[in-house]
């Protein structure tokens, strides 16, 4: 419609001021080609559906005035632009507008909330074709240096992770699945796999660490995000933060349940949605504390891929030969994806009936992060105490959890007893830590029960060894 025609219509409509007004109830829902709006009272818009330039619909959200001007605009006299309104206000009232993660574009009822979607993933078609440099980088990351098996481990893990989530994007689901973690040494390509899963997943990400750390208690923008990324270098590593953190991968990553989202301004709102969640992190000692202690909580819960430095397939060091090299990994994901979806089989052994794939944690990372657990602290401090220090006995010892956290909270040695204020702020922890090292390192703390309660018993390293 044009301008003049436009001014035309608006005129018309005005001009209809004897105008019989019918009964609103009768009209279509809102929706393609009705003239009725949803109402977004926090806002005090009107949200309807709309044609596009390009072809298609779209939905869009105007104040009272602008969707009034709209509804002349299309031929409606003012009584009748009066009673669409007066009806949408009262009658089509909804809670959220906007995108939500995983919701292609329209009207849902979800968790007791009426929401309207305005914009979904960008899911690329699959093409069969090749997809060599994708290729090289994949398998350069996750396999190069790595023995046989654990390189197949770590692409059959990460293709399988992905797959299961493509599919279950693509399907509409909302399936459980891990965390993805890729540990690696600095600037060696982990990043640039993160950036890759992004556009796996639809194309919208959220840099989610101000959320997941507790930085902040606003989390609005991570709702139209599909893919949530953490880097190390946001997240605190004390141990707190690191238990919060697990709390936080169980809820987004693992749960399936309605996740309360709040921006700034906006009352809060419960929705499920579809997440994926990835972490990159160097892989020194310092920088794996940020994650959290890999017990039986967390620890099929969470995926964790070692990524290597190896030769890019193209050059990258200028910034046009880096655009070059990222617009032709970019133009080979719609074959990656066709022989994701229809080529790739998964070892039998690998997969898993919750996930799709079964978790798996590179060895090397594993023991790594098991040094950071609150358990191995305390048996660092018990070592200190009991065995390493000058007075210390070279015996054995066998004490109940009560004794022992008494003789570290009153250690000579100021170290320990520093660090065992901190540790054992409460009584019942260290027999929580007590009971983990019993059944990780059994050589060396085991537990006898007696009439008096039950008496723990650590080894003395320096007898295992000899």
């Amino acid at each position: 419609m044009g301008p003049a025609q436009a001014l035309n219509t608006l005129k018309a409509a005005g001009d209809k001021k004897d105008e019989v007004v019918s009964d609103v109830s009768k009209m279509p829902p809102p929706g393609k080609g009705s003239p009725l709006a949803f109402y977004i009272s926090s806002q005090k818009n009107f949200v309807f559906n709309s044609p596009s330039k390009s072809g298609g619909e779209l939905w869009v959200d105007l104040p009272r005035e602008r969707y009034k001007a709209h509804l002349l605009a299309k031929g409606f006299g003012p009584r009748m632009v009066e009673s669409i309104i007066a009806w949408c206000e009262i009658n089509e009232r909804i809670q959220y507008f906007g995108p939500v993660a995983g919701r292609a574009p329209g009207y849902y009822e979800d968790n007791g909330n009426r929401i309207v979607v305005d914009r979904g993933p960008i899911l690329l078609e699959p093409v069969k074709g090749s997809w060599s440099t994708l290729r090289k980088v994949i398998t350069g990351l996750l396999a190069y240096g790595e023995t046989e098996s654990n390189g197949e481990a770590q692409l059959n893990t990460f293709f399988g992770w992905l797959r299961s989530s493509v599919v279950a994007l693509r399907e509409g689901r909302r399936q459980s699945q891990q965390v993805l973690v890729i540990c690696g040494p600095e600037d060696c390509g982990k990043s640039l796999l993160q950036h890759l899963l992004t556009h796996f997943l639809g194309g919208r990400s959220a840099k989610a660490h101000r959320y997941f750390s507790g930085a902040t208690t606003f989390n609005g923008d991570m709702l139209g995000a599909e893919h949530l990324i953490i880097e190390d270098d946001y997240m605190p590593s004390d141990m707190k933060s690191r238990l919060a953190l697990g709390a936080q991968f169980k809820q987004f990553a693992v749960g399936t349940e309605a996740v309360s989202f709040n921006a700034k301004f906006l009352q809060a709102i419960n929705l499920r949605a579809f997440f994926r969640v990835s972490v990159t992190c160097n892989d020194e000692p310092e920088n794996l504390m940020v994650l959290p202690p890999l017990n039986g909580d967390i620890g099929n819960k969470i995926i964790i891929l070692r990524a290597s430095r190896f030769e890019m397939p193209m050059p990258t060091v200028t910034a046009e030969e880096k655009e070059k090299f990222w617009n032709t990994m970019y133009e080979e994901i719609p074959a990656f994806l066709h022989w994701l979806l229809n080529e790739f089989v998964l070892p039998d052994g690998r997969c898993d009936r919750r996930y799709g794939v079964s978790s798996w944690v590179h060895p090397e990372i594993f023991e790594k992060v098991a040094e950071t657990t609150p358990e191995e602290a305390l048996l660092v401090l018990i070592d200190k105490h009991y065995f390493y220090n000058v007075s210390s006995s070279n015996k054995n010892i066998q004490r109940q959890a009560s004794d022992i956290r008494m003789d570290l909270l009153s250690s000579g040695d100021d170290y320990v007893r520093r660090q065992a204020e901190k540790l054992l702020p409460f009584a019942h922890t260290i027999g929580t830590y007590l009971g983990r090292l019993s059944k990780t390192n059994a050589a060396r703390v085991s537990c006898v029960r007696r009439a008096d309660g039950r008496e723990w018993t650590v080894i003395n390293p320096s007898t295992i060894t000899q």
